[in-house]
């Protein structure tokens, strides 16, 4: 993969703070496709959803999240919530006068793409939440999972604070990797290389501390919920839960899938779903 080809192919939008968000627009014709990748990741694997939306004509848009991908990294004090990180890819479309469109959100992304549908139901067309929760603490096996992230990044800070802090401002093709799931340790690792533990870490302790269940409520829209059976991160029970929250969803159980091969698999059939939904 050409990082700078890949930088190049998209813009920086510079906030008021004065961070940059990375972002990739495909102009086309009729709502926008909005792409939201999840913590650790970047917008790069997104593309093969991207595709047959750009096939089709439909203008297509993949954010790097701040901290994530080619986008500048938080700044001390701040950065990592779910309205920081709201207000970022809201900050994005307002630029580019993206004032209808249909968002489709992996993890975080998916918590991200609830809580713009809610704040903005003019926006929000479809939605589509992929291996997602609108309450990542319900459950005894998720709250052991998220005190353990939290306890090991405090050891890995102590142990070694230089690693833990270091960080490339990069994109990664999954397809390099022989396995995609979710305990793959290369794989993980480069997630955190572009990103660095800490960012990841503190994003998802603030992730781990939201509730959307009004926000879901609230929600009158079309909406797909997928999730793999063998989701490690997030029980595929929570995610039900979370799908009974939205008036008139569809949820759909991928036997064989967990948390990241959901999208990333190489036998992945969600960019054929995406498109059926979205009536491309």
């Amino acid at each position: 993969m050409d990082v700078k080809a890949t930088r190049a192919s998209g813009e920086f939008l510079t906030l008021s703070d004065g961070h940059r968000i990375w972002y990739r627009f495909v102009p086309g014709t009729g709502p926008a496709v909005v792409l939201l990748h999840g913590i650790g990741g970047s917008s790069y694997p997104l593309r093969r959803l991207a595709a047959p939306i750009e096939a089709h004509g439909r203008p297509s848009l993949l954010v790097d999240l701040r901290g994530h991908g080619f986008s500048d990294g938080p700044m001390a004090g701040g950065g990592f919530t779910l309205p920081e990180h709201v207000e970022d890819v809201l900050a994005v479309l307002d630029y580019l006068e993206v004032g209808y469109a249909d968002l489709v959100g992996h993890c975080f992304g998916a918590m991200i793409a609830v809580r713009i549908a809610a704040m903005r139901p003019a926006l929000a067309r479809r939605l589509v939440l992929v291996s997602g929760t609108t309450r990542p603490r319900d459950g005894l096996r998720a709250a052991v999972c998220w005190g353990a992230i939290g306890a090991v990044g405090s050891i890995f800070a102590a142990v070694a604070p230089r690693s833990y802090h270091a960080r490339l401002q990069e994109q990664f093709d999954a397809a390099v990797f022989s396995r995609v799931s979710d305990l793959y340790p290369p794989r993980m690792r480069q997630d955190f290389r572009h990103t660095s533990y800490r960012n990841a870490v503190a994003t998802m302790m603030a992730m781990s501390r939201v509730d959307l269940a009004k926000d879901a409520a609230s929600l009158a829209l079309p909406v797909l919920v997928v999730h793999g059976r063998r989701d490690v991160y997030v029980p595929w029970r929570n995610a039900r839960a979370s799908a009974q929250q939205i008036p008139g969803s569809r949820f759909v159980l991928r036997e064989t899938d967990g948390h990241v091969s959901c999208v990333l698999g190489a036998q992945s059939t969600l960019a054929r779903d995406v498109a059926e939904f979205l009536a491309l």
